[in-house]
């Protein structure tokens, strides 16, 4: 049996992560507008203001998603200097030097500027120039997992007003409930839908802190596992991250990407203002 090529194998299972997250959101927003299309009757006001608030949310996370897949945050992103300067390293992978804090990823094949992690879901790995993107991501999906909460919360209330063994049992296995006859194709995809989304609500709020953490401390989840810090205050490490514009990239993931620096180079003046030296 032939093998595929590595390549092939990561590019396809980077793209295995980007339909699945897309087709996750594409459930949770089709049974959002069906919710919301059964309330529009009974509470018209409140299914446009869900409505209007759902649009806000959706621009943001796929704004934030595609920017965070598309923007380039490897070390070829920037020039490539000639000798080796101090503090950087050669990677024979990337043919190149790689500038301090940035480290190689085997699934994307090259070197990525203050390398995070690699997220599987969008696959992509998150460096210094998405980072902002990434994180405001997992802020506008938490979100539209509260919104969908609650524009669904009457189907959480009538499950508990019928609370019982079968009702546990449909939301906890909603397949086998299904293949038992207990509830039907249509109950299958909204129990399953709004379970996904309030499993994500608690995920994504303790997922966003950790990172969050991160951010504040000027780490990477390499450098937190290594024990690395950075002087710096935490104000400076938002700006570093978000960008000098971050007041409005927190509401529209379209303004420019104004970070203070490149990720290879720190200028003297940021140098001596960040005092960006390892303890």
């Amino acid at each position: 049996m032939e093998y595929l090529p590595k390549t092939i194998v990561k590019d396809r299972a980077n793209l295995f992560g980007i339909l699945s997250t897309l087709s996750l959101l594409m459930m949770v927003t089709i049974n959002d507008l069906i919710s919301l299309y059964y309330e529009f009757s009974t509470n018209p006001m409140f299914s446009i203001l869900a409505l209007s608030i759902g649009i806000f949310i959706l621009l943001n996370i796929f704004g934030n998603m595609f920017k965070a897949i598309l923007v380039d945050t490897s070390i070829y992103s920037n020039p490539a200097p000639t000798k080796q300067l101090l503090g950087w390293k050669y990677c024979s992978i990337c043919e190149q030097y790689a500038p301090p804090r940035s480290y190689h990823c085997n699934s994307c094949d090259k070197c990525i500027l203050k390398r995070h992690n690699h997220c599987l879901f969008l696959g992509k790995c998150i460096g210094y120039k998405n980072t902002r993107f990434y994180l405001l991501f997992i802020v506008y999906v938490w979100f539209g997992t509260l919104l969908s909460n609650v524009i669904n919360l009457n189907f959480y209330l009538n499950s508990l007003n019928s609370f019982g063994i079968k009702s546990i049992f449909k939301i906890i296995v909603p397949w086998l409930a299904w293949l038992f006859g207990l509830i039907n194709l249509k109950d299958l995809f909204f129990v399953f839908t709004n379970t996904i989304t309030v499993i994500l609500f608690f995920l994504l709020f303790f997922y966003f802190l950790i990172n969050f953490n991160l951010v504040l401390k000027n780490q990477t989840w390499y450098e937190r596992s290594k024990k690395m810090h950075y002087k710096s205050s935490k104000y400076e490490n938002l700006i570093e991250t978000f960008g000098l514009n971050w007041k409005w990239v927190v509401i529209c993931p379209f303004f420019a990407l104004k970070l203070p620096n490149d990720g290879s180079h720190y200028s003297d003046e940021f140098n001596n203002m960040f005092n960006l030296k390892n303890v």
